[in-house]
Order: structure tokens, then C-alpha cells, then sequence
């Protein structure tokens, strides 16, 4: 049903070949938690621009399809954290048709109002002023 290929524009993507329904789980991602040390050391690498924020003050790389979904300001995608059993969970906010992007918004979870800014192949967070 899931699938990888080039968007042009944002490098590769991941695509459905199947219609999904609003709500319905697409992906049970497994996460590995990485130390503050792990972190540290992949700074300076690709690696980086796959980190996933875990939680408040962790990081982690998610495997399955999870790293390579693209970023929208209108997603068709959610993700939320199963801190119980280490997954990410990517559900469909609206129906989706098959050969369309799947994407979510990397400010997903994080305070309401917060943007997304990318520099290059790097993005950051904007957080609202308290």
C-alpha cells in the first residue's frame, strides 16, 4: 500500500497506492531512543535531518516509512507517540486517494501556534511568545 518515490521538489516522499480512510491508522512506526550522547554525535551528519523529537527532551530514529514523510502546512497525515510501546502512529486526518503524498505537519504536538521555517534542507521551530 505504501510506497517511495521522487517529488521533485522534496526530494522523495511517501505515497499510497490505495485509498485510506479518514482515521484509519496508515503506519506503526518502531522508534529507537536515543541518549543525549547518541544525539550529540549525529549532529554533523545526514542523520540529523531524520531525528525525531521523543517526548520533551529525547530524540529518536523512526524506522518503517516513518523519517521519510514530508512536511505540509495542510497534511493529510497525524502522528502521535505511543510512549508505551516506542512507536510513532500515523493516522489519516481526511480521506486520502490512492497515488497521493502522504505528509504531516512537524509541528504536530508541539505548542499551539508553533510554525515550521526551513533554511535549505534544514527547518526549525517557531514557538509562539508566551
Amino acid at each position: 500500500m505504501l510506497h517511495i518515490r521522487s517529488t521533485g521538489e522534496k526530494g522523495n516522499g511517501v505515497f499510497t497506492t490505495a485509498a485510506i480512510s479518514k482515521g484509519e491508522t496508515i503506519e506503526e512506526c518502531p522508534v529507537l531512543i536515543l541518549s543525549p550522547e547518541d544525539t550529540k554525535t549525529l549532529e554533523n551528519t545526514i542523520l540529523d535531518n531524520y531525528l525525531y523529537l521523543w517526548g520533551k527532551d529525547q530524540c529518536c530514529i523512526v524506522f518503517g516509512y516513518g523519517m521519510l514523510y514530508n512536511h505540509s502546512e495542510h497534511p493529510n497525515v497525524t502522528v502521535r507517540e505511543d510512549f508505551a510501546n516506542n512507536r510513532y502512529i500515523l493516522t489519516a486526518l481526511r480521506d486520502i486517494k490512492p497515488n497521493e503524498e502522504l505528509c504531516h505537519n512537524y509541528a504536530d504536538g508541539r505548542p499551539s501556534g508553533t510554525t515550521v521555517v526551513f533554511t535549505g534542507h534544514e527547518f526549525e521551530f517557531i514557538h509562539p511568545k508566551s
